[in-house]
């Protein structure tokens, strides 16, 4: 609220023309008007129609700042599945303000994301995650422990691990962890 009554300044934009960016200052802009419609910050409508969006705005305003602070030190791969991953946060903006339609939406992050699949493994290296992963898939050996412990019933074909691994990898990456990851990632680059 205080960003929006100018008594807090918005930090400032490095990269103003980015997607990022233009959807936070469009925000700002947006529910500066609404709060102006009200008689007051403490006002009914205030609360009604302006502080059920703050959150929505600081999370704006982090997401530029991840992205202006990992602009270079990350490959663009990983910036462009950061920024398709926010459009889930505000969809209709992205639609009405940015001609990106729904279907372009979802394949702009789905490219980024299959474009980052094949460097699977050096992201989740760089998260140095291993020792809080308990799934027995993160390794071959601790695979290979876990299968031979399992009651076989029959000759049933069982699916390689690299199969498996590969199908919830790219399950997890892509509907899970990836805005997670992606946010990790620029915190510790940066």
């Amino acid at each position: 609220m205080e960003i929006l009554r100018e008594r807090i300044p918005v930090p400032p934009y490095h990269f103003p023309k980015s997607l990022l960016a233009r959807h936070e200052h469009s925000l700002i802009s947006s529910l500066r008007a609404s709060l102006a419609d009200a008689a007051s910050h403490r006002d009914h409508l205030a609360d009604a129609t302006v502080l059920p969006q703050c959150q929505s705005l600081i999370e704006a305003i982090g997401a530029r700042l991840a992205y202006e602070a990992a602009v270079g030190s990350l490959q663009d791969d990983i910036m462009n599945l950061f920024v398709a991953s926010n459009f889930r946060k505000d969809p209709a903006w992205y639609a009405l303000n940015e001609g990106l339609d729904g279907g372009t939406q979802v394949r702009m992050e789905t490219e980024a994301a299959k474009r980052l699949l094949p460097h699977i493994d050096m992201l989740l290296e760089m998260l140095e995650v291993e020792p809080y992963i308990v799934a027995p898939i993160v390794s071959d050996e601790k695979w290979n422990c876990y299968v031979n412990r399992l009651d076989t019933y029959g000759e049933m074909a069982t699916p390689t691990r690299s199969v498996i691994c590969e199908l919830l990898v790219t399950y997890l990456f892509m509907r899970c962890f990836q805005q997670q990851i992606v946010t990790f990632l620029m915190c510790i680059r940066c």
